[in-house]
């Protein structure tokens, strides 16, 4: 099994390579892990046996309350939780049946365990309006101080977000590629524009399957960047997301500097041939499930 929890952390390595120890200290193996500071955010995607993954989830979440406080948290991504998304994602034998009740049974102990509000999102969403990871971190959007009642209460756990952790959300999902694509600009409206047009093309049906976009500012490296989620691969490719922005930038004036993938991807949807061409800053082996599964 293959779980991707994402951190609100990205300036503090000690804090990530901390969690990520916690994760290894169970026997779960980290595959990689990942921080901007921009976003204020890091990624770590370990796997394991579904007893592994549950431990290494509920250590890397204490890890996080201990050491993540959102109350002095800032950061261009938008979050709600100091560990903010665990997704969990079938490999191998596994079927996303036993992904969705892995999902269920750590929300479970997230809940009782840490005091954490938990939200079920994707395959496993108790109800249909909480498939959507956006509309559930809106659910909670509303700021520490505020009350998780009614429709905002959360499937387990406190009816209140945790005083500095927040809440987070939980669920099975398929293969995503977290993939973003910098630009040569300081000025963020040609990559919020370009995000939106991804959006637009997605709600109507006319491309972009599934792929969620943003246009956030990287102070930091005088860049923006369109920050993306391809959550259907099979049939919207990062190298499609990467010819469109580059189309589109180069209307709007400006050039593709780099492209960065965060997390770990199969072979099958990222293939040499596209990464020859996507300009990726800085792309590892170990980024590839394959290295790590022995299946190429």
């Amino acid at each position: 099994m293959l779980c991707v929890p994402n951190f609100s952390e990205g300036r503090r390595s000690a804090v990530v390579d901390s969690i990520a120890g916690a994760i290894a200290g169970v026997g779960a193996t980290v595959m990689d892990a990942s921080m901007d500071a921009d976003h204020n955010r890091a990624v770590v995607a370990f796997f394991g046996s579904a007893a592994g993954v549950e431990s290494g989830l509920l250590e890397a979440a204490r890890a996080a309350v201990r050491q993540i406080d959102l109350r002095t948290h800032s950061g261009e991504h938008p979050r709600f939780g100091a560990l903010d998304v665990a997704p969990v994602v079938p490999l191998r034998d596994c079927s996303m049946t036993d992904a969705v009740a892995l999902s269920v049974a750590v929300a479970r102990r997230l809940a009782a365990e840490l005091d954490l509000p938990v939200y079920l999102y994707e395959k496993s969403a108790a109800r249909a309006d909480r498939e959507s990871l956006a509309r559930v971190r809106k659910l909670g959007a509303r700021g520490l101080g505020a009350a998780l009642t009614g429709e905002c209460a959360p499937d387990f756990g406190p009816e209140a977000f945790h005083p500095s952790a927040g809440a987070i959300a939980v669920g099975a999902r398929g293969p995503l590629v977290a993939y973003n694509v910098n630009l040569d600009t300081s000025d963020p409206g040609p990559a919020r524009r370009i995000a939106a047009a991804i959006r637009r093309m997605r709600d109507a049906g006319d491309g972009m399957a599934g792929v969620r976009a943003l246009g956030l500012t990287l102070a930091s490296r005088g860049l923006t960047q369109v920050s993306t989620n391809v959550t259907q691969p099979d049939r919207c490719s990062a190298r499609q997301v990467f010819d469109f922005v580059g189309q589109r930038a180069a209307g709007e004036g400006v050039e593709i500097v780099e492209s960065e993938l965060i997390g770990v991807v199969s072979r099958a949807h990222l293939p040499p041939e596209d990464v020859a061409v996507m300009r990726f800053s800085a792309l590892r082996e170990t980024q590839f499930i394959e290295h790590w599964t022995g299946k190429h």
